[in-house]
């Protein structure tokens, strides 16, 4: 074959090669295809009250329910569409980032914790609240130990745990949380033998704290203290005053959809500069003061 002919063979396979790479499907995007079909997956969990939960009409409802469909909203202004349909897909701490990555979901919107091992699946929006891991204990726990788990007292265990006064400790968190991770760290490093019990709702574990299945109940601060309030406030536990984290709840989308993550967070900016944010918070915790207010201002960027 002569060299005119090599040179044509070459350019017949580089056009077919070309063609091949044109014709195979290409993955559009979450926001592009937010725009193509209208619609949007949101996924939120059933059992994180007041941030996402089952309202009594069966209803996804909650501080960060209501914070995503404010912001749905305003994608769809932005995208120039008259309104963009929330499917709700509900998730559990087990199953969420999973649903992420396969494309089942395209923002969660639930209590998630903005981790840094959890970035190696997903990408986390700017924070939206920042809560931490407290204990619920019963009035009538053993003193000491509510000195621990329960008081503002200095981080370390009281002498009696050289006698092995808290062998043989019963702990609670909810399965597949920062709290239950914490838990079995916290266990770990201080040295003391515990069972811990992992459980799949809030009311499950702090029901096992109020009949003597566990010495105390490990979760959100948040999420306990509003639990408390609204079906525990007569029972013979409180939540303790002691914080053991610095948990910054934020939105979740996949790995890798930076122009939709954008658009999330500058509709986040916004919503936090604006009277509508004071609204959501207040209807889920009180009355908005001078720290919430700089909480809101601390999770904006500049342009």
């Amino acid at each position: 074959m002569g060299i005119y002919g090599r040179e044509s063979l070459l350019t017949c396979t580089l056009g077919l090669l070309l063609m091949t790479n044109l014709a195979s499907p290409v993955q559009a995007g979450t926001l592009e295809r937010i725009q193509d079909e209208q619609s949007i997956n949101v996924g939120y969990r059933s059992d994180a009250y007041p941030f996402s939960f089952k309202d009594d009409a069966g209803q996804p409802a909650g501080y960060t329910i209501d914070i995503c469909r404010h912001i749905i909203g305003r994608i769809a202004a932005e995208l120039n569409l008259e309104r963009v349909d929330i499917n709700y897909v509900e998730v559990t701490p087990g199953s969420r980032f999973d649903d992420i990555g396969s494309g089942k979901v395209d923002l969660l919107c639930g209590s998630t914790t903005k981790r840094l091992s959890l970035r190696q699946q997903v990408a986390f929006s700017l924070p939206i609240f920042r809560t931490g891991i407290s204990a619920v204990m019963r009035h009538d726990a053993d003193s000491a130990l509510q000195e621990v788990l329960v008081d503002m007292q200095p981080l370390t265990l009281p002498r009696q745990a050289n006698a092995g006064h808290f062998d043989n400790l019963r702990f609670g968190a909810r399965a597949d949380t920062t709290a239950e991770v914490w838990l079995r760290d916290a266990v770990s490093t201080i040295g003391i033998q515990a069972t811990i019990k992992p459980v799949e709702s809030y009311t499950a574990g702090v029901d096992d704290v109020i009949h003597g299945d566990v010495d105390a109940f490990f979760g959100d601060r948040a999420i306990l203290l509003s639990l408390m309030a609204k079906d525990y406030e007569s029972s013979d536990i409180a939540v303790g005053t002691r914080r053991f984290s610095h948990e910054p709840y934020a939105l979740a989308v996949g790995k890798g959809e930076n122009p939709f993550l954008l658009m999330v967070d500058r509709q986040l900016i916004r919503l936090f500069m604006s009277p509508v944010m004071s609204e959501i918070y207040e209807t889920y915790f009180g009355d908005v003061n001078e720290t919430v207010r700089t909480e809101f201002l601390m999770s904006t960027l500049p342009e």
